[in-house]
């Protein structure tokens, strides 16, 4: 797949909290929003904060629409943002922006991946468009995508965006479903994906749904997906274990979460 190198402007929405794990990247964002850097106790964080999100759409039309709708009036004193990335295709996106596209995450802004093309206006889409001519995703990448970005936990170990842009199709199947979660299980899919290339992926994707939402996390390995997912298991477990006290070793605790329910067992018999 060809990628093309684009640039896409960023539409400054609201404020909110905004932290960096390094003093680097939070002077760099700041010096792009006209903000300064304010030093945390565990982070670096801006002032004023402000959120964008990022569209491929002319800057002179981001900035008329900032300029004429009332709600966006406080956000008006920032700059519209510029940055260059790489596009790798477009899909059919499961939020209100519609047609999106994908963009490597090697940028100033990694913590974003989606492109919005209109503010949901036809004429929009047309400028769009013929701003940047992107190529289709397939549908099942579109949907990996999908599952992947709207996930409040989505991972990718192993394997890339620009690797799941080339799916061209895949054969699913179960290979593990639980019930070990109140809202819905935990399950594991195996995807043996044929790529645009002539090559094959295969992943095993974990996903774990509850009341407010999902996580979801891509591997190229079955033995990592299931270690994941034994990992998380435990931790819930741990929830229950209150005891301090181990009687099969007679360790002690401060905390709750090391003895087994029972106190025959605890990390230290386990380690």
């Amino acid at each position: 797949m060809t990628k093309t190198k684009t640039k896409i402007y960023g539409f400054p929405k609201y404020f909110c909290d905004f932290f960096f794990g390094t003093q680097k990247e939070a002077e760099e964002y700041a010096a792009l929003t006209n903000a300064q850097v304010v030093e945390e106790r565990n982070s670096w964080g801006i002032t004023p904060s402000i959120s964008y999100d990022w569209y491929a759409l002319p800057p002179d039309h981001l900035r008329a629409h900032l300029d004429r709708n009332h709600n966006f009036e406080r956000m008006r004193p920032f700059p519209i943002l510029e940055a260059e990335v790489e596009i790798l295709g477009e899909f059919e996106a499961d939020f209100p922006n519609g047609i999106c596209l994908l963009a490597n995450s090697n940028w100033t802004f990694k913590k974003s991946c989606r492109i919005a093309r209109t503010f949901n206006s036809p004429e929009e889409l047309e400028i769009s468009r013929a701003m940047i001519d992107a190529p289709k995703l397939s549908d099942t990448a579109s949907r990996l995508i999908n599952d992947y970005l709207g996930a409040d936990g989505g991972e990718l170990i192993g394997v890339t965006l620009e690797q799941i842009a080339l799916i061209d199709s895949c054969s699913s199947e179960k290979i593990l479903t639980s019930n070990s979660h109140p809202y819905s299980g935990d399950q594991i899919d195996k995807h043996h994906c044929q790529l645009k290339n002539g090559e094959t992926l295969t992943l095993f994707v974990k996903s774990c749904g509850y009341f407010e939402g999902y996580s979801w996390q891509a591997f190229t390995s079955k033995s990592e997906a299931f270690k994941e997912l034994r990992a998380e298991l435990r931790a819930r477990a741990k929830a229950d274990w209150t005891a301090l006290e181990c009687w099969e070793c007679g360790a002690t605790y401060t905390e709750p979460g090391h003895v087994e329910p029972g106190q025959m067992g605890c990390d230290r018999c386990n380690s």
